[in-house]
């Protein structure tokens, strides 16, 4: 007794009993051919018959066999097969069940395809077609299309390698060099290929839907400029589908399958990983950026898609598993996975969507930095490693990359292409770096490689595709700490906090890389721009209201280079909900209204560092009023005076300033120095 029979010949047929296979549920699979039968193997559990059955003994089959199930894995075009197996299931009281598959018919929003309900009505169109058409139908039908003479002399067709087909090829007309005997699963880098290779102008497809590889020769003719006809279904069928039929008879079964994220390294295939390629080798799926596939399809037969973003990956997996259960899928990636990769935010999607049975491993490659350095002889261990590459329309990344290459002696830096060499000796002669030495390379790993070097204000590099820079500084600025001087700002007629009390509060902040800092009542913007340039990576918010002092903040920035101090023109606290999340805040003027700020600062952020400036006797009782309110932070007051020497002839006298009030409040070292 086997309660299940499976009619196959189609992905969909092979794919349920896979899954029976594996949950250990016994079956008959019914092949027509042994074409059929090459794509499967015996099991424990699964009986394969491969020959054409006719009616009668698919009956005399069910009765033996006592099946009580009946699944019709067919091709969507088998409809006197279809017809066969229907009524004999009814005749022997089997539960039938048709698995259809997913149609792209009657698709209107696509003008690209062109749909015919026949084959008759396609021949017809054809006639009204210059230039050679490649058929994708298989052989049945080639009597028609090739009917007229004229069609006939320009058909590829594309059939399998078995006698029947040939002999059918043979009886419609065609001679060797029309016929393209293989066999499938056609990916779209092989559909490119022969679409090109032959110069097709009209690729003539059925609608097999997406498992039947439609997409993958639609995505191919688009591509290569084809038209695309296509044969729609004889009726349109109802049906389960493969995932419905195995939630029905195989129950809640979970098949493991394999993702692996490659690094495919610089490109040329020789540096590509062992790991990398034996991945391929043993995958069923690659998917990647277009360069990436045709790096890589020298190392595997598996079917290729141009999909390499989550939102594309996720949904075709999602079809794709369905009728694959098992598969080992690679997505390549460019250069190293860990290094400036698009494999994390990748990593990070496939993780949320968390589906069942997938195991999901990282493979690293050789990144473009590490085989430049080699190919330079200048390692990369103590250089800043910057990608510019994708940052086009970042404003703040070239002010970024300009304070890193003037920190520092060694900097590596990847770019998009050969315009990025342009942009980037303007910046650097923009910020004075014009002696900056600056090595080029492009096309790493291939036959055209090319390597140049010259100084940055003599940069004139033009290279082709995807690039990098070495920068070497000679002179870089490794001060561990920037205090700036008063005479380097424009003051004109706004206040400014002097110089010795500006380099008091900026330590008192205790800064770290990555901080969010608020300037409040920024004046010349002197403390906000003091701030930026302690670290490329701080953000810095001036806010200030008198448009005099904005105006003056926008020419002090820019005439330091502080690209990280974005003006906020408001008086504190409004508008301040709307800025990123703060670490630190300076206040240096209040407007009367430094409860109102302090409270919504530690609102935002309870473990926020804040630290006020009073000169006034009123801001100072002010100042001394909010501290007594939070009792639980940390806080503490100082009063520092400065003198200064003057020349008083021959003497020297010191001029005091006024005294000026400190308030910090926040976690932060003091108990420390107790």
């Amino acid at each position: 007794m086997t309660k299940y029979i499976i009619f196959a010949g189609t992905t969909e047929g092979k794919t349920i009993s896979d899954v029976f296979e594996h949950a250990g549920i016994a079956h008959i699979v019914c092949v027509a051919t042994h074409v059929g039968r090459e794509v499967m193997a015996e099991g424990k559990h699964r009986r394969i018959i491969s020959r054409r059955l006719k009616a009668c003994e698919m009956e005399d089959l069910f009765v033996k066999e006592q099946v009580q199930v009946v699944l019709d894995a067919t091709h969507p075009y088998a409809c006197e097969v279809t017809k066969n197996i229907r009524e004999a299931s009814e005749k022997c009281g089997c539960d039938y069940q048709r698995i259809v598959r997913e149609s792209k018919l009657h698709d209107e929003a696509d003008e690209d395809l062109v749909y015919f309900e026949t084959v008759q009505e396609c021949s017809k169109a054809m006639k009204q077609v210059e230039g050679k058409f490649l058929l994708t139908t298989g052989s049945k039908d080639l009597h028609i299309f090739a009917e007229d003479e004229a069609v006939r002399s320009r058909l590829i067709a594309r059939v399998l390698p078995v006698e029947e087909s040939l002999q059918l090829c043979e009886n419609a007309g065609l001679s060797g060099r029309q016929i393209i005997a293989m066999f499938g699963p056609f990916s779209y880098e092989m559909n490119h290929a022969m679409l090109q290779q032959y110069d097709i102008a009209c690729l003539v497809t059925k609608d097999s839907g997406r498992n039947g590889g439609f997409e993958e020769k639609v995505m191919a003719a688009k591509e290569c400029g084809c038209k695309v006809f296509v044969i729609g279904r004889p009726v349109k069928e109802t049906g389960i589908s493969v995932g419905e039929a195995i939630r029905t008879y195989a129950g809640d079964v979970t098949i493991p399958f394999h993702i692996s994220l490659c690094g495919l390294g610089p490109g040329d295939v020789q540096m590509m990983t062992c790991a990398c390629k034996i991945a391929l080798k043993n995958a069923d799926l690659v998917l990647g950026a277009k360069r990436l596939l045709d790096d890589a399809a020298g190392c595997t037969e598996a079917m290729m898609m141009p999909y390499y973003l989550a939102k594309d990956i996720i949904p075709y997996l999602e079809s794709y598993l369905g009728h694959n259960p098992g598969a080992n899928i690679v997505i390549l990636l460019s250069g190293d996975s860990g290094f400036y990769s698009g494999c994390t935010k990748l990593y990070k999607e496939l993780t949320k969507w968390n589906c069942r049975g997938m195991n999901l491993e990282l493979l690293p490659g050789i990144s473009s930095i590490s085989y430049f350095a080699a190919q330079i002889a200048k390692p990369y261990s103590c250089a800043q490693l910057e990608s510019w590459h994708g940052k086009a329309d970042d404003p703040d990344y070239p002010g970024h990359l300009a304070a890193v290459i003037a920190r520092h002696a060694d900097t590596y830096v990847l770019l998009s292409a050969g315009e990025d060499v342009a942009r980037l000796g303007t910046l650097l002669n923009g910020y004075g770096l014009g002696d900056c030495e600056v090595t080029v390379g492009s096309r790493l790993s291939y036959p055209d490689q090319s390597v140049e070097t010259c100084l940055a204000k003599n940069l004139g590099i033009s290279p082709n595709g995807l690039c990098l820079a070495y920068v070497h500084n000679p002179s870089p600025k490794q001060n561990l700490s920037i205090c700036l001087a008063d005479d380097a700002f424009i003051r004109d007629k706004v206040p400014m906090t002097k110089a010795d009390i500006r380099h008091l509060c900026v330590a008192r902040l205790e800064l770290q890389e990555h901080s969010v800092v608020y300037d409040i009542g920024a004046g010349t913007g002197s403390v906000a721009i003091e701030i930026a340039k302690q670290h490329e990576s701080i953000r810095v918010f001036a806010v200030e209201q008198k448009p005099e002092a904005v105006e003056l903040i926008q020419k002090n920035a820019a005439l330091l280079h502080a690209e990280n101090v974005t003006i906020v023109e408001a008086q504190a606290p409004d508008r301040l909900e709307n800025l990123p999340v703060p670490t630190h805040a300076f206040i240096g003027g209040s407007a009367g209204r430094l409860r109102e700020i302090i409270d919504l600062l530690l609102k935002r952020n309870p473990d926020i560092r804040i630290v006020v400036t009073a000169v006034t006797i009123e801001t100072v009782s002010e100042m001394t009023e909010v501290l007594k309110l939070y009792k639980d932070k940390e806080a503490e007051l100082i009063q520092v005076s400065v003198s200064k020497n003057m020349q008083a002839g021959q003497y020297t006298l010191m001029q005091a300033q006024n005294p000026i009030y400190i308030a910090i409040l926040g976690p932060g070292r003091q108990e420390e120095s107790k």
